[in-house]
């Protein structure tokens, strides 16, 4: 996965991004014994990273925690006083970062980066996008007893409500599949593995439409990708691009906040 690259085989969008924690530990080895959190401050001080953005790691961190098990969380970014699922926030924060509603500001140069959100995301959401859901990597009967435990689901449907696409569930997973994490190291075997156990689902006719793959978080691209082979194999001229709330930084130094909304490339 790339943000920038000459060869583009998918092109994805994302307004968040974490950290994973084992990538801050493993530069402290010395610090076994103590908490994570502990551990995770000694790597970045090895690393030289500064305590403030080694914090926001770590909350970048919880939120992803948060996210993939769609917990119930406060309601502050939103103006309704109350608690909303993990999915519903993300998809108000989405639908605030492309108006432009938040100000937000770089942490790191202090450039407001308003329009290019607003230029960047456009791409990905609109009343035209058809908003299509990645299935689970374990292979679920009826999607619909799953309730808001199907999280690309629960972020698409949230998505819809807002005005910005149609949810349209087109994919089901035939038989489970391990996580991008716990894979074979290439890239090729964990796209070709998502690819042959994923079926279409519906009978509409996606050429010439925007269709958007929704996740919750992107590793290696490989599920996004898959799924969208599959999709091109019925209507190989659909104008397929991906939208992950969240993205997975392996290298700690390129963080720059967990709201860091950018576009870029999934390369096969």
């Amino acid at each position: 996965m790339a943000l920038s690259s000459e060869k583009c085989d998918l092109r994805f969008g994302s307004i968040l991004s974490y950290v994973p924690l084992k990538y801050l530990e493993d530069d402290a080895p010395d610090a076994a014994d103590l908490p994570r959190e502990e551990r995770a401050r000694k790597g970045c001080a090895k690393r030289g990273i500064e305590d403030r953005l080694c914090g926001a790691m770590l909350d970048s961190h919880n939120i992803m925690w948060h996210l993939k098990s769609n917990h119930v969380v406060s309601g502050r970014p939103i103006e309704e006083d109350r608690e909303v699922e993990m999915s519903e926030l993300v998809a108000r924060l989405t639908k605030m970062v492309l108006a432009n509603e938040l100000g937000i500001v770089s942490p790191i140069d202090e450039i407001n980066w308003g329009a290019r959100f607003r230029r960047l995301l456009g791409e990905f959401l609109g009343r035209d996008a058809l908003l299509v859901p990645v299935p689970p990597h374990s292979q679920v009967k009826d999607y619909s007893a799953n309730g808001g435990l199907w999280v690309p689901d629960s972020i698409a449907m949230h998505i819809e409500r807002l005005g910005l696409g149609r949810r349209l569930v087109a994919l089901q997973r035939e038989r489970a599949v391990p996580k991008s994490s716990t894979r074979l190291k290439r890239t090729e075997r964990r796209t070709a593995s998502h690819y042959e156990s994923l079926r279409i689902i519906l009978d509409e006719d996606l050429n010439g439409k925007r269709v958007v793959l929704v996740d919750d978080v992107v590793t290696t691209g490989s599920t996004l990708l898959g799924s969208a082979w599959r999709i091109l194999d019925r209507c190989p001229n659909a104008q397929i691009v991906g939208f992950a709330v969240m993205r997975t930084i392996s290298n700690p130094r390129k963080f720059r906040g967990p709201l860091d909304p950018v576009a870029g490339c999934i390369v096969h």
